[in-house]
């Protein structure tokens, strides 16, 4: 089953010779008036042993969450020019992103209508030695399929999950399904030698998470396998298992006191402050240690992000890519007569996993009115934002399903594709993954 999508208008570009690259990759977009995108079934006979090999191979251990189905038996597949087309936007919008955050480090007055939590933006504005040479910059940008064509909802620019699925999931998919078919960039042949460029064998890598639940460790348990497998030394601890001696990070785990050569965080920036008191949290923000993600990663992660492109447009800086395929993006202050519109949606500036977006047929109209009101009443925690249609896609029992594609970047290359499937517009937790295949062009 095939799903034809006609994308927005294209509007004119004027650009120097400096961003003929950006501009020509906009008139390809404008000109792709059609997308194909299907759902092709596992078979039932080798469904459950699929659903098995998930589990051990791509440590994807939540197979069901509250008595659901975590795991599709339908992978999404594209064809070449939309995979091509997506590819190209991630990287794009992953050096808008960069150039954005770059700026920011050094010129910390335009954060202000980021509308940060006080205690980030205290560490933020003390800290001026961010170098990205440094760090590895991990992003996924969530795209859907939708009535104007690709659009993307936000960037997972913080803490992006979905390492496995981006990996191992989708060869899987492709061993089982098999065809006339072939699997995304993988995202840990991405990963693991840009950790490499900055971390010797025999060294040892920090995975920070939320040690209380089985989900986080999946995620962390893929990366440390991957690295083990370079010869590196994997530790899964919580954030307040390092600290931090001359800037670098150590080990603090008992009978595991070590230094270590780098960190990979999979805990929000803005939970440290929930740590007691006695963590130096703060130490993270100037760490010299090798980082993914380091902190400044919250300038994206706030839905706020767009409210400042405007003047940092004034400053020289670019959004064209960003601005494509972003709906616009307000301050709720400046849409107040508006937010009961159907075609404005509210989030929480800094909300994870679709939690309180009011996307109307898919939560009950007494939770919109209050997530509306939080609005009005304290607007700087959320943005208001014009509502894309997702186009749902029939699955061959006959069941529409909404799609999500989470685009990775690494270092601003492309690093693969996360798919996720959902009965109603909304990505949340009950939205479960699926396999991302590529449809080969025919001959």
């Amino acid at each position: 089953m095939m799903t034809h999508i006609q994308p927005k208008n294209c509007r004119d570009f004027s650009a120097n010779e400096r961003d003929a690259k950006k501009v020509a990759f906009l008139r390809i977009f404008c000109y792709n008036i059609q997308m194909a995108i299907s759902l092709v079934a596992i078979s039932k006979d080798k469904y459950n042993d699929f659903r098995l090999r998930a589990a051990f191979e791509a440590c994807k251990w939540d197979l069901c969450v509250a008595d659901k189905n975590t795991l599709s038996e339908y992978a999404i597949v594209l064809d070449l020019e939309d995979y091509s087309l997506l590819e190209r936007a991630t990287e794009q919008l992953s050096l808008e992103t960069i150039e954005a955050e770059q700026f920011l480090s050094n010129n910390k007055k335009y954060i202000k209508n980021l509308a940060l939590p006080k205690h980030i933006t205290r560490q933020l504005n003390k800290f001026d030695r961010y170098d990205p040479k440094n760090h590895v910059r991990l992003m996924r940008f969530d795209f859907h399929p939708t009535t104007k064509g690709w659009e993307i909802s936000e960037v997972n620019s913080d803490v992006p999950a979905g390492f496995a699925e981006a990996s191992a999931l989708n060869e899987l998919g492709l061993e089982f399904i098999g065809g006339d078919f072939q699997t995304s960039t993988n995202f840990a042949s991405v990963l693991i030698p840009a950790i490499e460029s900055h971390v010797k064998k025999d060294e040892y890598v920090a995975l920070v998470h939320c040690t209380a639940y089985s989900d986080d460790r999946q995620v962390v348990q893929f990366v440390g396998d991957r690295l083990k497998d370079a010869g590196i030394n994997p530790i899964y601890m919580g954030p307040d298992a390092i600290e931090f001696k001359n800037s670098k990070a150590y080990s603090c785990q008992k009978n595991n006191n070590r230094p270590l050569s780098g960190i990979i965080r999979v805990f929000p920036i803005e939970w440290l402050n929930d740590l007691p008191k006695k963590i130096k949290w703060t130490d993270y923000f100037s760490t010299t240690t090798l980082c993914c993600n380091h902190p400044i990663a919250i300038y994206a992660q706030t839905k706020r992000f767009p409210l400042v492109f405007d003047d940092l447009k004034k400053q020289g800086l670019r959004f064209d890519v960003w601005e494509k395929f972003l709906p616009k993006t307000y301050a709720p202050k400046d849409v107040k007569k508006r937010l009961n519109l159907d075609t404005i949606v509210v989030k929480p500036a800094l909300g994870r996993v679709g939690e309180d977006v009011t996307i109307a047929g898919t939560m009950s109209k007494k939770a919109i009115a209050s997530i509306k009101k939080a609005a009005k009443r304290h607007p700087k925690h959320y943005v208001a934002q014009e509502k894309f249609i997702s186009v749902p896609i029939k699955a061959d029992n006959g069941t529409l399903y909404h799609i999500c594609i989470g685009a990775f970047s690494v270092n601003g290359k492309f690093a693969g594709l996360y798919g996720r499937l959902s009965p109603s517009p909304r990505m949340d937790r009950e939205a479960i993954d699926a396999p991302v295949l590529i449809k080969i062009k025919e001959t």
